[in-house]
């Protein structure tokens, strides 16, 4: 906190603190919710989705080589909150990019050929603040296209505040670095 502020915009900034922390705090008792939902309702599938950061391949520490041209490989993992279990897809930067159109091509096809001979009534899913990839309105559409075609009754996607991002992704992610590293 800035130790010029008067008493009134301290005050201000404490309590605008506060409402962060328990927005915060609301999301991710509403993952641990849907999480215990799922695990016991067999009607709702809960997903948490997410790109781990960029890998460059081949991992060299010279220096000298540290500079040439590296392959970037991408990894968008979703997380099965009932079954705590993770699915990749992998790729490198030649295939494609992080754009929203992947991330509805990867939910598409998790939810086709995962999670096809179960059927739900409810998804919910966990995703990070970004907008280019996450908060736009290709997923909106995917959204509304599988209620639309009867895929699911219910969808509710669901948005952490800014800054308060760790998803069970990320935890699958740090598992992947260090057994690759």
């Amino acid at each position: 906190m800035d130790p010029h502020l008067n008493d009134s915009s301290k005050r201000v900034y404490v309590a605008e603190h506060i409402v962060h922390c328990r927005k915060s705090k609301k999301f991710y008792n509403q993952m641990k919710l849907s999480t215990e939902m799922c695990k016991r309702d067999s009607d709702i599938l809960g997903v948490c989705f997410d790109f781990m950061s960029v890998t460059d391949l081949p991992k060299i520490p010279v220096q000298e080589t540290y500079y040439f041209r590296q392959l970037s490989v991408n990894n968008f993992g979703i997380h099965n909150l009932g079954e705590n279990s993770c699915t990749c897809y992998v790729y490198h930067e030649g295939i494609t990019r992080k754009t929203p159109d992947d991330v509805c091509s990867f939910l598409n096809h998790y939810l086709l050929n995962f999670v096809r001979d179960k059927t739900y009534k409810e998804l919910h899913l966990f995703a990070d603040n970004c907008a280019g990839q996450n908060k736009n309105h290709a997923l909106v559409r995917f959204v509304m296209a599988l209620v639309e075609l009867k895929n699911f009754e219910t969808v509710k996607v669901f948005f952490p505040q800014r800054g308060h991002s760790f998803l069970p992704c990320d935890r699958d992610f740090a598992l992947i670095k260090k057994k690759t590293c």
